[in-house]
């Protein structure tokens, strides 16, 4: 049996994010368009000083949970940021609570270091495994000012 294109194996692995996000009353989910950087590509990299210690499918699925709090908190007043850190925290076990609460504020500053051009919020996210490999498909918003540098010149 032929294998699968790259483009027919990334459709099937973005459709449960597709789904879910048309579920949340988006109407059309799109990849990044010709010109614009991958979100997908952008938090792998933030992440990479991390990826030692997330070995296994649930710990990636935490790492990049906790990436994409410190990223979306960066993008937030400092008051709603630290209001939406200390929800997420909540539902962490108390045990881990601390330990989680500097790896989000080191993410924070690497995010701002690193990738400050980047404001896009990230909606949702979709992590599978194939052989022994992790792929990982974002939803974000494009800043307005991706939106107009994509707009037709006249």
């Amino acid at each position: 049996m032929a294998k699968k294109s790259k483009k027919a194996r990334t459709k099937k692995r973005h459709a449960p994010l597709a789904s879910r996000l048309k579920k949340h009353g988006f109407k059309k989910v799109i990849s990044a368009p010709e010109g614009m950087v991958k979100m997908s590509d952008i938090i792998i990299q933030l992440i990479k000083p991390y990826n030692d210690l997330a070995q296994t499918y649930e710990a990636q699925r935490k790492l990049i949970t906790v990436a994409l709090v410190a990223w979306n908190a960066t993008l937030l007043p400092e008051d709603k940021a630290q209001a939406m850190i200390d929800k997420i925290l909540g539902g962490i076990p108390i045990s881990e609570r601390e330990n989680a609460r500097d790896v989000i504020r080191q993410l924070m500053e690497r995010k701002r270091k690193h990738f400050p051009e980047y404001k896009r919020y990230i909606m949702d996210y979709q992590l599978t495994e194939d052989d022994q490999e992790f792929h990982l498909s974002v939803a974000s918003l494009a800043s307005i000012d991706e939106m107009e540098s994509l707009e037709p010149k006249q």
